[in-house]
């Protein structure tokens, strides 16, 4: 194995981590609503109701 390959496997770039690419640092909006069969109210992403709304 070459000395790039070697090198590339022991420090792999991880500088793309940093960007945020999923946005996991943002708030997400949340509906609740009570479910029809059992009653019970829960939470859900408003995207998520977006879709199927």
């Amino acid at each position: 194995m070459n000395e790039k390959k070697r090198q590339s496997k022991k420090n792999p770039d991880l500088s793309w981590l940093e960007e945020n690419p999923l946005r996991l640092d943002e708030e997400i909006k949340t509906i609740s609503f009570r479910c029809l069969n059992c009653g019970k109210e829960d939470e859900a992403p408003d995207f998520v109701a977006d879709e199927f709304g």
